[in-house]
């Protein structure tokens, strides 16, 4: 039990804290409730049936008491940070760059947290942690197809939103 819980934790653990933070928006109540979420699945972790898919009832744990937190705390609201800047390379420090893709990062976020919960998710699960359709279907227990719809809609969505923001020509 042992070795296969704490390999996950390690194998898991970068993606998980990303998600809970693209959630949640604030760095140290992610780490903390990534502990918790670990904790949880520790101690429910015997009455796992399928051990093979710990990643998948790691996520929709995850994505759960990401929700709760956020649905119990609504009065905190919580500042607009991303990490696209792991996905922009050799951009130069100009002053003028730096407000640009702070600005344009704010709107993606804005854009993003306007999108209906389980298209949020999708979203989230496919292009920030970069997972496969088969394993979002696994964590949010619906079908591949319904995946593929909430993903759809989504990016469509999003479309929508950063079109009326940033306009047609910068998209």
């Amino acid at each position: 039990m042992a070795d296969n819980i704490t390999y996950s934790i390690k194998k898991h653990s970068d993606m998980l804290f990303n998600f809970v933070y693209r959630i949640l928006r604030d760095r140290e109540k992610a780490l903390d409730l990534v502990q918790e979420i670990y904790f949880k699945v520790l101690s429910k972790y015997e009455n796992i049936n399928d051990k093979n898919r710990l990643k998948a009832y790691l996520f929709r744990t995850a994505y759960n008491m990401a929700l709760n937190y956020k649905r119990d705390n609504a009065k905190h609201k919580n500042r607009l940070e991303s990490d696209f800047d792991n996905m922009i390379l050799n951009v130069p420090d100009t002053p003028d760059i730096i407000l640009e893709s702070t600005e344009r990062r704010e709107r993606i976020n804005a854009a993003i947290e306007k999108l209906a919960e389980k298209q949020k998710e999708a979203v989230l699960h496919r292009f920030y942690n970069e997972m496969k359709i088969s394993e979002i279907a696994r964590i949010m227990k619906i079908s591949e197809g319904t995946v593929k719809v909430h993903l759809v809609r989504g990016l469509q969505n999003l479309k929508k939103h950063l079109y009326n923001t940033i306009g047609k020509e910068r998209l």
